[in-house]
């Protein structure tokens, strides 16, 4: 995404705070810990605030929104400039996962230093409900069937019908190559493709995808031929992360008819089969499925505990008799 050099911020840098209970950050309530994190990372007081933003992790658009719209190094006070990028985050409407992503790179480099101020991740999620970007089953299955009706005019299709059939991430399948085609052709359980948790990727073979691997193969015969004649491999899809999301987008509204959830993508094809194989109590085939090395990751990523959670209260609702008098008198 391009940036606008002449982005602005209203009262970004006011010095007016608002309630701490009614703002999307918070104090620190162990202080010994941050002290024991503080001596951990004590390395970074050797640089700069410019340079300690350099050496986080954070990605080059926040990096921008610090230097440039916010101008955080240029802030002396510790909590100030950890509540000036706190509310920015909160205008733009990131959620608690995200924010806690940049929040923890920038501490980890002591932009912050000793400031006990962190972002109040259930307000940050009070913005938006939970999983907004989905949109209902019934318009991916009129996108998919596009896609399937579509995909000989339009090879880009069989891109987003692959993402839905493999479960991986939007820069995963942007990096497979016709080396890996050539592997999938031979039914390899495992890939040599770099993925989000593991420097491999196991393939969830099932019928549906054989069957189209085998479509695959005849619609880049050419590349194919050529990898086996020459040893040389080359990108499959030939399509970067951007026009893969901005693709899918296009499919969808061409489909359905109307503009996609914000944030929708090819996650979003991830986390409906994830969550449906969770629904089933198969949590290790939704782990499978979504590569993820842990079994937590999975719990979280589909809100396993919420399921079960809401699970046990259906059914006190459906078999207690107050429940029933209550729900009789709406």
């Amino acid at each position: 995404m391009e940036i606008d050099e002449k982005e602005e911020t209203v009262d970004s840098r006011s010095e007016e705070i608002p309630d701490l209970n009614l703002f999307p950050l918070k104090k620190r309530k162990v202080a010994e810990k941050y002290e024991r994190e503080n001596d951990k990372y004590k390395e970074f007081y050797k640089y700069t605030l410019d340079e300690r933003l350099e050496l986080s992790k954070v990605n080059d658009k926040i990096k921008h929104i610090i230097c440039n719209v916010l101008k955080l190094p240029s802030v002396e006070n510790n909590d100030k400039r950890a509540e000036f990028f706190i509310s920015e985050m909160y205008k733009r409407r990131m959620r608690s996962s995200t924010i806690m992503r940049y929040y923890n790179q920038l501490k980890r480099v002591r932009f912050f230093e000793k400031s006990a101020i962190k972002p109040n991740q259930r307000v940050f999620d009070s913005q938006k409900p939970p999983q907004e970007r989905v949109p209902s089953s019934s318009n991916i299955s009129k996108m998919l069937q596009w896609c399937n009706d579509n995909k000989h005019e339009n090879k880009r299709a069989y891109v987003i019908l692959f993402a839905y059939y493999s479960g991986l991430r939007s820069a995963e399948i942007c990096k497979l190559s016709v080396q890996n085609l050539d592997e999938l052709d031979k039914r390899s359980p495992v890939l040599q493709l770099k993925c989000k948790t593991s420097e491999c990727w196991s393939v969830p073979w099932n019928a549906v995808l054989e069957e189209f691997v085998n479509e695959l193969v005849e619609v880049y015969a050419d590349k194919l031929k050529n990898y086996r004649k020459t040893g040389v491999s080359e990108s499959l899809f030939d399509m970067s992360p951007r026009v893969l999301s901005n693709t899918i987008r296009s499919f969808y509204m061409t489909a359905v008819g109307e503009v996609p959830p914000d944030g929708f993508g090819v996650h979003v094809m991830r986390y409906i089969i994830g969550t449906k194989l969770a629904q089933e109590n198969d949590l290790a085939a939704a782990q499978y499925f979504l590569g993820h090395g842990d079994i937590q990751t999975t719990k979280r990523y589909v809100r396993y505990d919420l399921q079960q959670l809401n699970k046990k209260l259906e059914k006190v609702i459906e078999t207690d008799e107050f429940y029933k008098g209550l729900l009789a008198l709406l």
